[in-house]
């Protein structure tokens, strides 16, 4: 497996751009970028395309990452004039692609790996499968997987629809500035939702930490509303507080010195 890290910046653009995006090859004319319409009428610019060779559970985007994207938009659309003190947050990933001595920054062919060799019978893995083509991705491990083990019950239709969070739709919302999450959603996560700590309830299961303040002020009022429900006392509540500001500061951080 070879890693490139991919790196994004959000922010906010004028009221025109709003639901614009734009999809473009960077100044070198060899990798894509792309500007995407996010929530609250955000946007956020991506994507880096790095050897990474770090810490794989110290992911984030770092100065140089942030400048080089920021110098891709303004020549994109240069009346912007964008700076560091417009980036709301960033965030990073890495990609897991298919090691290639050919290929300096990986091979970006879709491979699914047998184990069974190395004593892993029915173990597959996929490396070089994006996210932006997950669903085809999916069919093709699925095809492997099913070639080796026989499915245990009948074939059901996939459902897409999203799955309703609020069991009381007047509970008021979380965040003043974002009304998509509630008291009674986060209730409903902690309950059903196997929640082991704020980070899990605020950025993996409602997703308030991609909003433009990333959750930060709604922090401790999370952690009140569902303590009961996961017996936190008044100091777990104070060290999931604490965790998770230092998590987004640090994984979603804006630029140094914004």
């Amino acid at each position: 497996i070879f890693g490139t890290k991919g790196a994004h910046i959000v922010i906010r653009l004028p009221e025109e751009c709003r639901d614009y995006g734009v999809i473009s090859l960077n100044r070198k004319g060899e990798e894509p970028v792309y500007l995407v319409p996010w929530r609250q009428g955000l946007h956020y610019m991506a994507v880096t395309e790095t050897v990474f060779e770090g810490d794989i559970d110290d992911i984030h985007a770092d100065d140089a990452d942030i400048r080089w994207l920021l110098d891709e938009l303004n020549h994109l659309i240069p009346s912007l004039g964008l700076t560091e003190k417009d980036v709301l947050y960033t965030w990073a990933g890495v990609r897991p692609l298919t090691f290639d001595p050919a290929f300096p920054k990986g091979a970006r062919s879709r491979e699914i790996h047998d184990f069974s060799g190395s004593g892993l019978p029915n173990v597959v893995a996929m490396t070089a499968g994006p996210v932006t083509s997950h669903r085809s991705a999916g069919r093709e491990l699925r095809d492997s997987v099913k070639a080796r083990i026989q499915p245990s019950g009948q074939p059901q239709a996939v459902d897409y629809a999203p799955k309703p969070l609020a069991e009381d739709p007047s509970s008021p919302a979380l965040l003043n500035h974002y009304d998509g999450i509630s008291l009674a959603d986060l209730r409903h996560a902690a309950q059903h939702e196997q929640v082991n700590n704020l980070r899990d309830l605020l950025a993996r299961r409602t997703g308030i930490v991609w909003t433009e303040s990333r959750g930060r002020e709604g922090a401790r009022q999370a952690a009140e509303t569902v303590a009961d429900i996961l017996g936190w006392d008044e100091a777990r509540i104070e060290r999931e507080v604490a965790d998770y500001t230092a998590y987004v500061d640090h994984t979603h951080r804006p630029p140094s010195g914004a």
